[in-house]
Order: C-alpha cells, then structure tokens, then sequence
C-alpha cells in the first residue's frame, strides 16, 4: 500500500532581525529564528491495490534432464539449480488467488504437486522437492535418461481436463527431446491439440541453444496467440515474466482526512505509469498525442539506466479473443518500437506483455469507455 500526503496548510512563523535605537545609537538586536510547526489538516490519498487473475490454473512443467545440468553462466549453479530458484523467488511474490496449481517434471514425468488448490506454502514445499543434483542422470547407471517432451505436453490433456477457465503452462527447457522406440511423439503436434481444444498458453523460458531446439519451442509458442517464447536470461532477471501472465493490479485511490504534526514530506522517484496511451479502433499504430508522454519516458530511462520498463498492450472487447490478443501485442510492440528509435534504450529493458480484452479500465458497452481500453499501459520500475 502506497501513499502520498497533499498538504493543505501550514503555518510557519519567523521572528526575523530588527534594528532598534538605544540612546540614539543603532543597535542590531539578537534574536532567534526559529519555526513554530503547528497542527495541518492533510488530505492521505491511499493507493488501494486489487489483483486481477488473468488466468485460472498453472501448470509448472519443469525440465529436469542432463543438459540442464551445466553451469549457469557465472553463478556457480546448475541452469537446473537457478530454475528452481527462480520459481521459489517467483512463487513468493504471487498473492493469494484462487488458482489452481500443478508442478511436473518430465525427465521422467511425475508429479510433484498434482493439480489442486493454489497455497503458497505446499507450492513452495513442492519447489524443494525438485531434483538438482545430477539433472536427469540415472543414479544408478551413468546413461542419461530420455527427454520425452512431446509425451509430457501429451499427458497435460488428463491435467487440463479436470479444471475449467485459462490455463498457463510454464515450460522449462532447452528444446533437446528424445522419441521413443515405437512411440514417437512429436511435442509441436501435441502443444497444437491442446491448444485447440482447451483455453491454454504456454509461456516456453528457453535455454535453446541450437537452431533446431530454439524452432522448436518457437513452435510451440506459435500454437496461439497468448502464447510466448521468453529467453531464460530474462526470467532470471524479471520477475514479470511469471507474475504478470496470471494476474494484474488495479490501483484504486481512495482519500481520507486527518490531522497530523508534519513539516516537510521528503520521497525518491521509484519509477511511474503512464496508463493513456490510446489508440483507434483496429489500430496498433501510436497516435502523434502519445510523442511527449513516450518521450519523457525515453529521457527518464536514459537518466536512470537501471530502470527497466513493462508495456502491457489491451483493446476493447470488440472482436475475437485471438484477433484482440494479437491487436494488443502489436499495440505493446509500437510502443517499444518508438522507444527503441527515438530514446535508444535496448530491447534487454523491456518486459512486453498483451492481454487482449482482458482487465479492462472502462465499460465497453459505451463508445467512450472502449476508446479508453483500447490502451498500452508503460510501467517504468527499479530492480
């Protein structure tokens, strides 16, 4: 909870020098300055925060095999190790929704957390349980065990079955897959039948490093429009990446009254949002309005390069959910693109996200409240 204080009053008192006549001679007199602070009436204008799901179920579908046993750049872990972290970290910041909540491996596939109620604690006991020493290696043997991706996105059709709503499916991977003898199941194919039949976005974190593994999870992300691909790197160092596909905060002002002893109110820019850049309908290009806000936006981050910026693209709630899907992320992409030209900040310091119609900020029964959703949201932030 976050809050401003506008003062409304003050009254400040100086007794200042004065020069005063002894005998006829000029004599400066000495005197104290000093204020006196006396009671203001302030206006305490409280952000209230509401968190929006933006989707029902996860599913944690977490990579385990030898290739993610290498070291992570500098870090002194396991790219196995450093995902794990990631979810702990990750799971600590979500808040106490009604989602339900599963966690995977599947080098073998097993169930660490079978698909239930969301609880932060049983989540987070269920994270320590994932493996991390010898990453996908028999114990007994020195073989490495199968990579079978296609059959673990494959089994998720019994999972998704038993929930209703959206759900997303976090993947970890590398994009390295292994077939089976006499049982060849290829993970693209498999992602597209889901896709098709169940209200489902995979958010593929990719550690690809070969053409034909970073195509493949590319595929994967391209079954449907709310799906994505989002380099490891970037989830390790954005928390957004996870926390922003199941839920968004709705900030709420509500003022109040109070008297209080107060002289001055001292507070560090942390960073801003800017929520009014529009656009037409059916439109992703930027109106010429939106220059001077973007602009400040450019400047403030060229000023303070540790800020990093998310854009999160809407429209109204004409239209199909994929073509709004798709509209919003061109909506989001225009906005960096302009950044990206006109400040020169670097795509590393951008966090996109599109949502289509969802979280809307106005009615769109009315003509005034669509022009309003149709909208991309900047949020400027500090690590």
């Amino acid at each position: 909870m976050n809050s401003k204080l506008r003062i409304m009053g003050m009254f400040l008192v100086t007794v200042m020098s004065v020069l005063i006549a002894t005998n006829g001679l000029a004599a400066k007199a000495i005197v104290e300055e000093k204020v006196i602070e006396k009671p203001v009436v302030i206006e305490k204008v409280t952000l209230e925060e509401k968190y929006v799901k933006t989707a029902d179920n996860f599913i944690i579908l977490f990579d385990s095999s030898g290739s993610m046993g290498e070291t992570y750049k500098d870090t002194g872990l396991k790219q196995v190790e450093v995902a794990r972290k990631i979810l702990k970290e990750r799971n600590q910041l979500l808040p106490e929704l009604d989602w339900n909540v599963g966690l995977y491996t599947f080098t073998p596939f097993k169930a660490y957390l079978d698909m239930q109620p969301y609880f932060k604690v049983q989540v987070d006991a269920a994270i320590d349980k994932l493996p991390t020493a010898q990453a996908g290696i028999y114990k007994e043997k020195a073989t490495q065990e199968p990579t079978p991706l296609g059959e673990a996105i494959q089994k998720l059709d019994k999972i998704l079955s038993r929930v209703s709503g959206r759900t997303v499916v976090f993947l970890f991977s590398d994009g390295t897959y292994t077939l089976r003898k006499y049982f060849e199941v290829e993970p693209v194919p498999e992602a597209k039948k889901l896709a098709a039949k169940y209200d489902v976005c995979f958010y593929v974190f990719s550690s690809a490093k070969t053409e034909k593994a970073k195509k493949t999870l590319d595929d994967i992300a391209a079954v449907n429009q709310c799906s994505r691909v989002v380099p490891f790197d970037a989830v390790y160092q954005r928390p957004e990446y996870v926390t922003d596909a199941l839920y968004v905060v709705k900030s709420y002002e509500v003022v109040t009254s109070e008297t209080v002893m107060e002289t001055k109110v001292v507070g560090e820019v942390v960073g801003f949002k800017v929520d009014d850049i529009l656009f037409d309908t059916n439109q992703a290009n930027m109106r010429s309005e939106s220059s001077s806000e973007l602009d400040a936006v450019g400047r403030f981050l060229n000023d303070n390069p540790e800020t990093y910026v998310v854009l999160a693209g809407y429209t109204d709630g004409t239209y199909t959910r994929e073509f709004n899907l798709e509209l919003s992320r061109k909506r989001a992409l225009s906005v960096q693109n302009y950044l990206m030209k006109n400040a020169n900040i670097g795509a590393d310091r951008f966090i996109v996200e599109w949502y289509g119609k969802d979280n809307p900020v106005a009615d769109n029964d009315t003509a005034e409240g669509r022009a309003k959703n149709r909208r991309v949201e900047v949020i400027v932030k500090k690590p």
